[in-house]
This record gives structure tokens, C-alpha cells and sequence, in this order.
């Protein structure tokens, strides 16, 4: 098992991934991510940074904010979630 993986094993950690690669093009809020995964706000403020670091999302900030978005190369390695 790769150790990309395997910090994917927490079930509410895959519901964010997937989320990522169904909607690609698509860029979150923390709130938003929550919402559409079903991942309580403060467990996704945790997870996503375990996402994060496997490279399949990537940040983007505009002031204090912080957005996020599916890194399309590093989202092919992880189709067999999908």
C-alpha cells in the first residue's frame, strides 16, 4: 500500500477525497467541503491538511481566506477511488 494511501484509510477522509475527484473542476470553502462530503466542520478543518499532503488538493488563498481545488495530475493517481 502506497503512503499516499494509506492516509486515506479514515472513512471520512475518502468522502472528502472523492469529492475532490468527482467534482475537479469544482474549487471549496471549508464550508462547502463539509457540507457536500457530510464530514462535521471541525473534523474537515483536521482532514483536509491529510488530503492536502498526499497532493491530490491544492490551496489557493485570496486574502485570509482559503480555497481549495483538485490538483487534476496528482487526481489521476487516485481514480481508483472514484
Amino acid at each position: 500500500m502506497s503512503s499516499k494511501i494509506g492516509l486515506l484509510i479514515d472513512p471520512k477522509v475518502l468522502r472528502i477525497a472523492q469529492l475532490f475527484l468527482n467534482k475537479e473542476d469544482d474549487i471549496f470553502n471549508l464550508q462547502k467541503i463539509s457540507s457536500e462530503a457530510k464530514v462535521p466542520l471541525g473534523s474537515t478543518f483536521r482532514l483536509i491538511k491529510k488530503v492536502i499532503k498526499t497532493g491530490l488538493v491544492e490551496t489557493i488563498v485570496v486574502g485570509k481566506t482559503k480555497l481549495y481545488r483538485t490538483d487534476k495530475k496528482a487526481a489521476k493517481e487516485f481514480m481508483v477511488l472514484k
